[in-house]
């Protein structure tokens, strides 16, 4: 029923999100826990918590690609804001990972006590696309470089296959039905995914939620319920009208008057003297 009311929302690709540690060989897994606020419609915000339980790594760089970089705003809770800069070539100027790096923006963040970076962030990209009750979410995922490359004067590395990434989209509305997920939803029924790095480039590039609002598809039908009770109605006074105007032209009385009450409003003629 909702399709019959609003059509499908479309949306654009999110961008592409990267994460590669600093000076090291990478042979140390981390774990990367990325969630997004999927519910406004009119900004994006985000967490990146990056984890490393045997305190190996020091350093990660972290690469924002494409509509996402739009007003990008970043801070680490413990650092303070952190600042963006344009990302420079790789060994190609093109890569199946990150895609064109002139549309590529990168900080570096460090693994505080605790062996682990949070990073928050905000961007003038909304996740949120809506036609009337139906609503398609999409989030980008998160990769790591191909190679080790050369980064303002430090050296990249990618991440160690056994890394882990999970996805989440939090703040979905209470009566949102979902009706399709790219990749497919696992057993839990949840937005969350997760999976090691080492599969990639075939790991998803981004997330997708499409349902539609329970709440607004129920308001849609009632106005149009209503609405149409309302043509009905208003039908059938015109036709109530026109059967007075003419029954009455022609002397008559409508259908359902009582004859007793229509004869008393008929003009008598006077008494005789």
């Amino acid at each position: 029923m909702a399709n019959a009311i609003s059509a499908s929302p479309t949306s654009t690709d999110p961008g592409r999100i990267g994460v590669a540690v600093i000076d090291q060989d990478g042979k140390r897994p981390v774990q990367i826990s990325a969630q997004f606020a999927v519910a406004a419609d009119s900004s994006t915000r985000f967490q990146i918590v990056v984890s490393d339980l045997t305190d190996a790594t020091e350093e990660v760089a972290l690469f924002f690609c494409g509509p996402i970089r739009d007003g990008l705003d970043l801070e680490e809770v413990n650092q303070g804001p952190l600042v963006l800069s344009q990302a420079p070539n790789s060994p190609a100027r093109y890569d199946s990972v990150l895609g064109d790096r002139s549309e590529c923006s990168y900080t570096t963040s460090r693994l505080e006590p605790g062996h682990q970076t949070i990073v928050v962030g905000q961007s003038r990209y909304s996740f949120l696309a809506r036609t009337g009750a139906n609503v398609l979410y999409t989030v980008p995922g998160v990769r790591t470089v191909l190679t080790r490359e050369d980064l303002g004067g430090e050296t990249m590395a990618p991440l160690d296959p056994a890394s882990t990434v999970s996805i989440t989209m939090a703040g979905l509305p209470n009566d949102l039905q979902i009706a399709a997920a790219v990749p497919q939803l696992p057993d839990s029924g949840l937005p969350s995914w997760s999976y090691e790095v080492g599969g990639q480039p075939r790991v998803p590039g981004e997330y997708r939620v499409m349902g539609h609002l329970v709440t607004v598809e129920n308001r849609a039908q009632a106005t149009v319920f209503f609405a149409g009770a309302f043509v009905g109605i208003s039908g059938a006074a015109v036709l109530w009208l026109i059967e007075i105007l003419v029954t009455g032209a022609l002397g008559g009385r409508p259908r359902g008057e009582p004859a007793d009450r229509w004869e008393q409003t008929k003009e008598r003629p006077p008494p005789r003297s």
